[in-house]
């Protein structure tokens, strides 16, 4: 008795291996024909290249038409002249381009395509020789890319498009489509790797319409595009990821901005600046503005580049600079002033360069701090510094932007008593440095040529 169930034991587990290695083979040999179908034609069989087979002439029977210079070859049948059945397309290496199905030299029937890896990238079918019913693209390592139907060769209705393989952390697709007529007519909806809403817009008779709406990968929105029944943009917003109006921008007939306003990252909708064009968008006026909601600058561009005078102020209204350009470069006079209404600088600027006299302005009293002339290389001539309680703290003297000529520097608190004394040649110490203490006796002398220490004589 023993012995009987040994024996049955054994004969069960023999038959379930044979089993098991059954189910692999056939497991193998499906996926191989899913990638590659495998037709045989008769050794009878009449071979030209794609430039004979495109010329005028009767045939019927089994036939392989060579691609020249791709290495590429075809074998199919042909009845009465018109291919029929399917056609085999392959590459160099022996593997399966593509399947086309033929019935009265018309595609009708199955199609499908391979990459020379041998992974099917289209799945489809033709009738009456275009293309009908459900159509299958993939990537190139098999994963599925897009999906959806035809009607007499014309797109129709949904199709969804996926992200690559292992890409998408939920499966989702990356994007829904519909079409009419071969023409996208209806919602469009794309998302995000994790499943999140990226784009939602409408379409119809090929064209954006209505309200495009943009999200941020956390579900605020990020821009909002308005479109008119043409799909021609008309206005759009542009958020912060916090949701908060960023930008607004509103379009002309042909789609050119003629107004721009930006906002700071706050719920109160402070505009940050606001740009209005004119004349076919040459000209442009702009405003800026402090968070208080308060005018901050104000001026006009042509082409981009700022042109006659700008103002700008302090949050308090105060004036704060007056400023002239001419083709994006300072020219003429040049002010600023303190938010108190006091005058910070005053000089001038030819051609985006300082020239003339200039001054600064500042202290309790704001009186002069440092005043001098600018000729087209930089500073020249004496330049005269002032420290508390108008003291001449600093004299200073320049050629062509370098300091060049005597220098004397003062105590801050002692009117005019010499702490030092000496000559610049080009930036450079040159000559003999005396010295002083706060009472004006010398402490020291140095003797420099052309920034090198000599001695202390």
């Amino acid at each position: 008795m023993h012995k009987h169930a040994t024996f049955i034991h054994q004969t069960l587990a023999t038959i379930m291996k044979k089993s098991i290695l059954f189910l692999i083979i056939l497991i193998i040999i499906l996926q191989v024909a899913h990638a590659q179908e495998i037709i045989e034609f008769t050794d009878n069989i009449t071979v030209e290249t794609l430039e004979q087979n495109n010329k005028q002439r009767t045939r019927n029977g089994n036939w392989k038409v060579t691609y020249p210079g791709v290495n590429r070859y075809e074998l199919g049948k042909y009845v009465n002249n018109n291919r029929e059945g399917k056609w085999i397309s392959y590459y160099s290496n022996n593997k399966i381009w593509k399947i086309d199905t033929y019935k009265n030299g018309d595609f009708q029937g199955e199609f499908k395509q391979y990459n020379e890896k041998g992974y099917l990238v289209i799945k489809g079918q033709y009738f009456k020789g275009r293309k009908a019913g459900e159509w299958q693209y993939y990537f190139k390592v098999g994963t599925l890319s897009d999906i959806g139907k035809y009607v007499d060769g014309k797109k129709q209705g949904k199709w969804v498009s996926y992200f690559p393989n292992n890409q998408s952390l939920s499966k989702e697709p990356r994007k829904i489509i519909y079409f009419k007529n071969g023409k996208k007519d209806g919602e469009y909806i794309s998302f995000y790797a994790n499943g999140s809403v990226q784009e939602k817009k409408k379409y119809t008779n090929d064209y954006p319409v209505g309200a495009s709406y943009l999200f941020h990968k956390n579900g605020k929105k990020s821009k909002t595009i308005f479109y008119d029944e043409k799909g021609k943009q008309i206005a759009s917003k542009n958020f912060y990821e916090s949701g908060v109006l960023k930008e607004k921008r509103i379009f002309d007939s042909i789609q050119r901005v003629i107004s721009i306003e930006t906002f700071y990252a706050t719920k109160g909708l402070e505009r940050i600046k606001k740009i209005s064009y004119e004349e076919n968008n040459k000209i442009s006026k702009v405003l800026e503005y402090h968070k208080n909601g308060e005018l901050k600058t104000k001026g006009t561009q042509i082409n981009d580049k700022q042109e006659g005078l700008w103002e700008s102020y302090h949050k308090n209204k105060e004036l704060k600079s007056k400023i002239s350009y001419v083709a994006g470069k300072i020219d003429g006079d040049y002010k600023t002033f303190y938010s108190n209404g006091q005058i910070e600088y005053n000089g001038t600027f030819a051609r985006g360069r300082k020239m003339g006299k200039w001054t600064l302005y500042g202290g309790r009293d704001y009186t002069i701090i440092e005043t001098g002339h600018y000729n087209e290389k930089g500073k020249i001539g004496q330049w005269k510094y002032f420290a508390k309680k108008k003291h001449l703290f600093k004299i200073e003297n320049y050629k062509n932007g370098n300091l060049d000529g005597e220098y004397i520097e003062y105590d801050s608190y002692n009117k005019g008593v010499i702490r030092a004394k000496g000559k610049y040649v080009k930036n450079k110490k040159d000559g003999p440095w005396i010295f002083y203490d706060d009472t004006g006796k010398i402490i020291e002398r140095k003797r420099y040529s052309m920034g090198s220490f000599i001695s202390d004589k």
